[in-house]
C-alpha cells in the first residue's frame, strides 16, 4: 500500500507564507521517497482574503503543484493517510519530525 501524507489546503497555504523552501523541499523529499502527496480541500477552494473565484483558482494552481492529487470535500473514509492539519501535525513538525514520529504523534487509521 502507497503511504500517503494529506495536507489541508488553507494550513499549507499559510504553513508556505512563513516556511515556503524547507516545507517544499521537505514535500518534495517525501515524493522522491515514494509518497504520494494529497492536498485536502474540505471546504472547496480557498477562499481567504480572496475577492475574486480566479483569485481562488489560482491559489489552488499554486498549490496543486506541490501534489500529485486533489481531493474536494477531504479524503476518502477508507483512505489510509498521515493528515497534516492544524489539528493533527503542524507545520514545525513535519520540518523536524522523521515519518515514524510524525505518525507516534496520530493514530493513523
Amino acid at each position: 500500500m502507497m503511504k500517503r501524507l494529506v495536507f489541508d489546503a488553507v494550513d499549507l497555504r499559510s504553513a508556505l507564507a512563513t516556511q515556503d523552501v524547507a516545507l517544499r523541499e521537505m514535500i518534495a523529499d517525501y515524493r522522491a521517497a515514494g509518497f504520494e502527496i494529497i492536498l485536502s480541500m474540505p471546504g472547496g477552494l480557498p477562499s481567504h482574503n480572496e475577492s475574486t473565484p480566479e483569485e481562488s483558482l489560482g491559489e489552488l494552481q499554486a498549490l496543486a503543484g506541490l501534489c500529485d492529487a486533489i481531493a474536494f470535500g477531504g479524503p476518502g473514509a477508507g483512505s489510509r493517510a498521515l493528515h497534516l492539519d492544524d489539528k493533527a501535525v503542524s507545520p514545525d513538525e513535519f520540518l523536524r519530525l522523521d515519518y515514524d514520529e510524525l505518525l507516534s504523534l496520530v493514530e493513523v487509521s
